[in-house]
């Protein structure tokens, strides 16, 4: 029997394996995982045709409908096959979508799934981990259960390496498998830098990087004073095979501008200071700025200036379990608005679709035909109303691709 896998014709490296099959066939463990879920997703019963009706507000963040935000007044959305199939005033419903199973939000407002752009559930992060009692795969879909009942529905999970790959691939393969146990949208990143001890001109190196392409979404990389050079970054990312287009690049203080034309990112993160020339190059790429309002709390967020240049801004928990653990999109939405001093409407769009930008997601984030089926239905009728009481669970119904995941008040 070959140690290779008769599938993606690779070796497993090391703390990774092949399991034999009839005819001499073999699976390894990656594939596996890959082919469960698949199996998984065609097996789920998503997709669920549903219209939703009595919404107050919807902010459906398409511009056709009107500014910014695109708010449609006494709204409705028909879900079909897990997509956005109709939207407008509940008025003009079409006679063919009556027949469509109803939920009725009782006059409050919705907006698109949320989009946390940057997370670190437990088992994934570098900080505290899971016990002999949790294993690493429960305690990861037990913090991310926390972020889908925050009105969640979209995560990007990032492990940062700390030069220990096996344990890397453990906590990849965890925050990979949370799309089974979950209703989420899960996508996966790799921070690395040089203190890893991965050097990308080195052999050790690349067969290190062309290998944990295989478990990853994307890949974010650290720049700057205590990361890559341009040169070593692009050099980093051509290494990544189809990861190599999903880049984020976090560098502190700063990212050079001939950085980001170089690499095109995806989004940037953890910059203390923006350049001219460096909003410049991304309002060019298209690139997003995800900002972290926990972390930054007490510290003026530039929101508006960012949003004025046409520079979509993400919002981000940074969950990890601890002492500034938040777990709540709504809450972060209003914390958010204030330290930006911006609007609720303008926060809830960074965290919609803001976030959707920031991780390659071009479906989401917003409401239009063809777009996936998310929303989160929240239990005020105005969406000022959110920064009158933004400590109680605001999570009216969460709606995944058409389904009802149950998690809010409504459930």
């Amino acid at each position: 029997m070959s140690s290779r896998c008769s599938f993606c014709s690779q070796i497993p490296g090391t703390g990774s394996y092949v399991v034999a099959g009839p005819k001499g066939v073999g699976i390894c463990d990656l594939c596996a995982i890959t082919a469960n879920t698949v199996a998984q997703e065609a097996l789920r019963p998503h997709g669920t045709e549903r219209l939703v009706t009595g919404i107050r507000h919807l902010m459906t963040n398409d511009p056709t409908w009107g500014g910014t935000f695109g708010i449609i007044d006494d709204a409705a959305v028909a879900i079909r096959k897990g997509r956005v199939a109709w939207v407008g005033e509940e008025q003009d419903i079409p006679r063919q979508l009556d027949d469509l199973p109803r939920l009725d939000c009782g006059g409050r407002v919705a907006v698109p799934g949320f989009v946390d752009a940057f997370c670190q559930i437990a088992g994934t992060a570098d900080g505290p981990q899971a016990s002999e009692e949790a294993p690493l795969s429960e305690a990861a879909t037990e913090w991310a259960g926390r972020l889908l009942a925050g009105g969640a529905t979209c995560l990007m999970v990032s492990v940062r390496t700390r030069g220990n790959f096996t344990k890397d691939k453990e906590r990849l393969t965890a925050a990979n498998m949370l799309k089974q146990e979950l209703p989420l949208k899960v996508v996966t990143s790799w921070t690395v830098a040089p203190d890893a001890g991965i050097s990308p001109y080195d052999g050790e190196g690349k067969s290190i990087l062309r290998e944990m392409a295989q478990y990853l979404t994307g890949v974010s990389v650290v720049v700057g004073a205590e990361g890559y050079s341009t040169t070593d970054a692009r050099k980093v990312c051509s290494l990544m095979g189809p990861v190599r287009k999903r880049v984020r690049l976090h560098g502190n203080p700063d990212i050079p501008a001939d950085m980001v034309r170089a690499v095109r990112p995806l989004a940037v993160q953890d910059m203390a200071q923006l350049d001219e020339w460096t909003l410049q190059a991304l309002r060019s790429n298209g690139g997003a700025v995800v900002v972290q309002p926990m972390i930054s709390f007490g510290a003026r967020l530039p929101i508006q200036p960012l949003k004025d240049l046409g520079i979509p801004i993400a919002l981000a928990t940074g969950c990890l379990p601890g002492d500034r653990a938040v777990t709540s999109m709504p809450f972060l939405t209003w914390v958010a608005s204030e330290t930006a001093d911006v609007s609720i409407e303008t926060a809830l769009w960074c965290a919609t679709y803001g976030g959707a930008r920031a991780v390659g997601d071009r479906g989401r984030g917003l409401i239009r035909r063809g777009a996936a089926g998310d929303l989160a239905i929240l239990d005020i009728a105005e969406f000022r109303e959110l920064a009158n009481h933004p400590d109680l669970p605001m999570v009216w119904e969460l709606i995944r691709e058409g389904d009802l995941t149950t998690v809010g008040q409504a459930g």
